[in-house]
């Protein structure tokens, strides 16, 4: 699934995160998404003047990828995108394609470092934040550009999310 999108100068960069969707699933009345623990993230980056066909794939472990803040390259082939990450789900309420319901994972700012000049598909996960984090929002004045701040809302962990009076219901292995 794709849920969010970078764009920098010279690129466009398409994270699809290991939620799937299956119709016959959905036909059947069954959940309309699933989290495949055994699937790679993706991650397609296009140049902005290129075609369907100019796409190059990378790979990163199961995770979840969150909002970008901002994506900016360098312009000799260096691609940096920055966005909340986890090592496995964090919608809980989407549980496994076995029905198993993975425990909320922890978002952290990471940078994701594309290197168009290499061959291969793989990229550098670098975190950026100590705190777990999403929602981050940038200053639209150097979105696609290299920049030094951005905004995130951050979570506490010692107060953790109260499922009885917030809902949804709590995850059954937890």
């Amino acid at each position: 699934m794709i849920h969010d999108f970078a764009v920098t100068e010279n690129y466009v960069i398409f994270p699809l995160m290991p939620l799937t969707a299956d119709i016959d699933q959905i036909k059947s009345g069954g959940r309309h998404f699933q989290w495949q623990p055994g699937l790679d993230q993706l991650f397609g980056v296009l140049p902005r003047n290129g075609e369907a066909a100019d796409v190059r794939w990378f790979t990163a472990p199961n995770g979840f990828q969150g909002h970008t803040l901002n994506a900016f390259d360098d312009g000799r082939g260096r691609i940096y995108v920055d966005m909340p990450v986890t090592s496995g789900n964090i919608f809980y309420f989407f549980p496994q394609a076995d029905g198993r319901v993975p425990l909320p994972e922890t978002l952290q700012m990471t940078r994701w470092t594309f290197d168009m000049n290499k061959t291969g598909n793989s990229l550098e996960a670098s975190p950026l934040t100590d705190f777990m984090c999403e929602f981050p929002r940038g200053d639209d004045r150097y979105m696609g550009k290299p920049y030094r701040h951005g905004f995130v809302i951050g979570f506490d962990p010692t107060r953790p999310y109260d499922f009885e009076k917030l809902g949804p219901p709590r995850p059954s292995n937890s």
